[in-house]
């Protein structure tokens, strides 16, 4: 095959990133969808166009669809008289758009756009798709996943880890880094040549918030903070006032997202209007009762930790009474109340729970499983089996390293600012997740981002580093948080050095680690598939 048409599907994810572009252009939620999605383009978020360009390169017609940013994807709908009101306008608009555009091939950034129901039925509900590709990046892995996973033509991977744990899973994975859009320094091409304003930063999630995923690097945060003049732009999972929960929020869109998927897996068996719409009404019907069975079990936590809380106290406060009155009758009173509330909790639990268990098939409760995490209380539950971190784990990030360290830790920075500010610095500080670190592989994003803009990039190190970057001579690794302090001396110390660093590393990712680069390996792959 020749040329072809492909569409990929990307999403921003923060809502800060959509907040800060439309501050950026007064008036932008007026414009029409193109001229929003270049705005959006222009400010180089997360993955940008990039992916479109790279292949537009190569001869190929393509489309990017961003499908989180409401008032893009809803502007969309408008132009094109997509009623939008259901609450799935996610799904209903991309699926539209995949449509509209008629692609080829459909080229998943991540596998959270569609329910799994409806990415693996899209080549029979749209006969002209050929092939379905879905890229994974973090290196977590689960069963979910590999089912997920398992239904798509091709899989690509950003991490050794992944492609070693998918391949022992069946799947036939191929390696595709992430890369750096080359677009970036054309477009900061003003702020060339000025000296750096900072000595040692660092931008992205402190880790808090986050249980124990970052936890070694919020760690080394703190260390760094304490013992250096670091600066760092912090994305932190801290609620703002009036917000509501996300944890509640991420339920709720698992929920979601199960109530289409079933719906639509029910309704594509059937060939009857009557009998598809009956189906669908009924699967509707029972994600209704789920949520609404597990707003239960979560409401039932509730007033459970409260009683539990005021017998304690209660307990606690009759022992400083020390009298017969409570010796005799008030302390059986209360452990007897214990002992009837904890019964009663347990009792409505697990009938809640077994209900869900009949009315769910298995792969649909452990999606449910695992969005429940999320909103438990922070200990030890045996709640829908879901084993979770203890809250007095030592290991946890305590506090935000913004309320800590206010005049060196501020709001994360997005898109051009992001790389304005890699350019501005003198060293900059990349920490992978637990994740990595745990396989000894690094694989992020920051390795490309920080690089490409020609900043000194000071990173932990993995066995696959030698395959990206020469260590220490295109980038400086550490090992330990003595041996990360001694390098930002050194280096700080060392001008020469450091600018000899900075820039290898800023010619290896431009010579071999852009996004064009990777397209082209990308290609390659489709081409032999095709």
């Amino acid at each position: 095959m020749g040329n072809y048409r492909i569409v990929r599907v990307a999403g921003l994810h923060y809502a800060r990133a959509e907040k800060d572009l439309y501050a950026k252009y007064p008036g932008l939620e007026e414009k029409s969808y193109a001229e929003q999605q270049q705005a959006l383009f222009e400010q180089g978020y997360v993955y940008s166009d990039s992916f479109a360009r790279g292949m537009r390169a190569l001869g190929h017609e393509a489309h990017e669809i961003v499908y989180d940013v409401a008032p893009i994807q809803k502007r969309w709908a408008q132009e094109h008289g997509l009623d939008i009101k259901a609450p799935q306008w996610v799904e209903k608009i991309v699926l539209a758009q995949i449509e509209h555009i008629k692609p080829d091939i459909v080229y998943f950034q991540d596998i959270y756009s569609l329910p799994h129901a409806i990415r693996r039925n899209l080549k029979n509900q749209f006969p002209f798709i050929r092939l379905l590709v879905a890229f994974r990046g973090y290196p977590g892995v689960n069963d979910q996943l590999i089912a997920e996973l398992a239904d798509m033509d091709l899989v690509c991977v950003g991490s050794p880890i992944l492609l070693n744990k998918l391949s022992l899973a069946g799947l036939r994975p191929h390696l595709v880094y992430h890369g750096f859009d080359e677009a970036i320094p054309r477009k900061l091409a003003g702020q060339a040549g000025q000296p750096p304003l900072y000595d040692f930063t660092f931008a992205g999630s402190s880790g808090f918030g986050r249980g124990l995923a970052q936890q070694t690097r919020y760690w080394l945060l703190t260390e760094l903070l304490k013992k250096t003049e670091l600066r760092a732009w912090l994305d932190e999972l801290v609620p703002e006032p009036d917000a509501p929960n996300p944890a509640v929020t991420k339920l709720k869109e698992e929920v979601r997202g199960i109530k289409l998927g079933l719906a639509y897996e029910a309704a594509a068996g059937f060939s009857t209007d009557v009998h598809t719409m009956k189906q669908a009404l009924k699967e509707q019907l029972l994600a209704k009762i789920t949520w609404r069975n597990l707003r239960r079990v979560y409401d039932l936590r509730r007033i459970y930790s409260v009683l539990k809380i005021f017998i304690r106290s209660m307990v606690l406060v009759g022992r400083r009474i020390m009298n017969k009155t409570y010796h005799y009758f008030i302390k059986p009173s209360l452990l007897l109340l214990w002992k009837i509330v904890r019964k009663i909790y347990r009792v409505i639990k697990e009938l809640i729970t077994s209900q869900l268990k009949k009315l769910l098939k298995k792969e649909t409760y452990q999606r449910l499983k695992e969005a429940w995490k999320s909103i438990l209380p922070a200990n030890k539950t045996d709640d829908l089996n879901v084993d979770v971190y203890r809250k007095d784990d030592p290991r946890l990030p305590p506090t935000p390293l913004r309320s800590s360290y206010p005049e060196r830790c501020l709001p994360p920075l997005f898109g051009l600012d992001l790389y304005a500010l890699f350019a501005r610095s003198k060293i900059t500080l990349n920490i992978h997740t637990d994740a990595a670190l745990a396989e000894k592989q690094v694989d992020n994003m920051r390795l490309f981002q920080a690089t490409g803009m020609g900043t000194c990039l000071l990173t932990d190190t993995g066995e696959n580093m030698k395959d990206l970057f020469e260590p220490d001579r295109e980038v400086v690794t550490y090992a330990s948080v003595e041996e990360c302090l001694e390098k930002v001396r050194y280096l700080l110390d060392n001008e020469e050095a450091r600018r000899a660093v900075a820039e290898a590393g800023r010619r290896k990712t431009l010579s071999c680690h852009t996004a064009t680069q990777r397209c082209r390996q990308i290609d390659e792959i489709l081409r032999k598939m095709l």
